[in-house]
């Protein structure tokens, strides 16, 4: 794989007692630590930086998912690494899968952390790489309450609560609601109605054009770059824009 927001594989050996992995050296931190850092000093994480981690985030899985066909399977804080200039990399990809081919269009297996398992795997279902998505915004709506959406009570309560979609709301006087909804929709409890990698990236174009208006400023990318990188997420958006209650602005 080769992503920005992917952690690189080099190369391995073997000798008679181990395997070795070469990969890429990040001088950083994980994103679990940073929430629990940010919890310890009382610091709300702000809405811009909650949409830098979760816009990295999809970029990720929408390459794994669209160009890869690949489900990591064990998204989670701990899985998630930051660099010295907050740039985020996904990472350990010992429960990853190929999805998508005949033989393998869904996926039985009980894997990862119960925490962040969607219902259908809970209830022993077969699922997709909706799993990855339902995960991703438990892992969100972490970094904005400091707590796990599920993780009170025992493993019977946990489940429950999963099956059941209930967890307690983010406050809406910290967040907008776009990105209140946007995770929201993560967690949809029903994975038909659950949204894909793409139909998420649709539910941010708002985000991406400001984050475009950004980078013209940034990199001094001309005028008509700018129109045209806007036209194209525009007309990309505009199918299935209500599916989720959403309604493309900019």
């Amino acid at each position: 794989m080769n992503h920005p927001n992917i952690i690189k594989y080099y190369n391995s050996f073997a000798d008679k007692m181990n395997v070795y992995i070469i990969m890429e050296l990040l001088d950083g931190y994980s994103l679990g630590d940073f929430i629990l850092s940010q919890s310890e000093k009382q610091h709300r994480v702000t809405e811009e930086k909650v949409w830098a981690i979760f816009v990295q985030l999809c970029a990720s899985l929408r390459y794994l998912h669209v160009e890869k066909r690949v489900v990591h399977r064990d998204l989670a804080p701990g899985n998630v690494l930051i660099d010295g200039e907050f740039n985020i990399k996904l990472a350990d990809f010992g429960l990853a899968k190929r999805w998508g081919t005949q033989s393998a269009s869904v996926m039985k297996s009980f894997v990862g952390t119960i925490l962040y398992s969607c219902p259908e795997i809970v209830q022993s279902q077969p699922y997709t790489e909706k799993a990855d998505i339902w995960a991703l915004g438990c892992i969100m709506y972490e970094l904005m309450t400091f707590k796990q959406p599920f993780g009170a009570g025992n493993l019977l309560t946990v489940a429950k609560k999963i099956v059941d979609g209930e967890y307690e709301p983010v406050n809406e006087d910290h967040y907008s609601q776009l990105l209140i909804q946007t995770i929201k929709a993560c967690m949809t409890a029903d994975p038909a109605k659950r949204p894909d990698i793409l139909e998420l990236c649709q539910l941010m174009v708002p985000v991406i054009m400001e984050q475009l208006d950004t980078l013209r400023t940034e990199s001094q990318l001309s005028a008509l770059e700018v129109k045209q990188l806007k036209e194209k997420h525009r007309d990309f958006a505009q199918t299935n824009t209500t599916q989720f209650g959403f309604r493309t602005v900019g």
